[in-house]
């Protein structure tokens, strides 16, 4: 092979390989670029880390949320964010969501760099025109229009479960995850929220009713565990 042979060889295979890195790298932010606006304007994953949902949902499990909805519906699950939103530019906000997406839900560099409150998974159980009051842990609930009380269960069309973890009899049931409130009403644009847990649970007892701009995104499915994959 002649000497201009080697060079030409070379000089393609070089330029073959700048092509292939080019390829690789705007492949790459391509990808990057598209899981963060699906991530941003649609779905993301979320992971339990507390005991708060159990027994419907378990710590360390993934459930997939979804931004795009009409209406909040009695019994839905659905991620929250129960103080005001730190403000977070767009850029780190899906720079976020990217690293999130690549660690499992385990790192959000910008979110906790700013102190930003993060959402919480809660179930909606008491909708806007509604008079709720709470008795031992359960909720009782009078529609707008209705006349009588009715226990959530009643009124729930997807069935669920909640946990009432026995007390000490000497524990006070007014403080904390209270067990016991009087009627309130709740005026337009005003959603009360509680954990399955009700005796271990930072819910609307709390935080008092939710608007509707607190409302993040409601729950799909469960992807994780496995053996708990289900549609809410």
């Amino acid at each position: 092979m002649k000497k201009n042979d080697l060079y030409e060889l070379s000089y393609e295979l070089k330029r073959q390989l700048h092509l292939r890195i080019i390829v690789s790298v705007s492949s790459f932010v391509f990808l990057c670029v598209f899981i963060t606006l699906i991530l941003n304007f649609f779905v993301f994953p979320v992971r339990q880390k507390s005991v708060s949902m159990e027994p419907s949902v378990s710590p360390g499990a993934c459930i997939m949320i979804s931004r795009l909805y009409n209406e909040i519906k009695r019994g839905e699950l659905i991620l929250v964010q129960p103080k005001r939103a730190v403000k977070i530019p767009f850029a780190l906000r899906a720079l976020d969501y990217v690293a999130a997406f690549f660690t499992g839900q385990q790192v959000f560099p910008f979110s906790k760099a700013r102190g930003a409150e993060t959402p919480l998974l809660r179930r909606a159980v008491g909708l806007p025109g509604d008079t709720i009051y709470m008795k031992d842990y359960v909720l009782y609930i009078k529609p707008a229009g209705q006349q009588y009380f009715l226990t959530e269960f009643e009124y729930m069309k997807t069935p669920y479960q909640v946990s009432i973890d026995p007390l000490n009899s000497e524990w006070d049931s007014t403080l904390g995850s209270i067990g016991n409130f009087d009627p309130v009403f709740l005026d337009k644009d005003e959603y009360f929220v509680l954990g399955d847990n009700r005796t271990c649970s930072l819910d609307s007892r709390l935080w008092e009713s939710l608007s509707r701009r607190s409302i993040v995104g409601k729950g799909l499915f469960q992807y994780f565990p496995l053996s708990g994959m289900r549609i809410f």
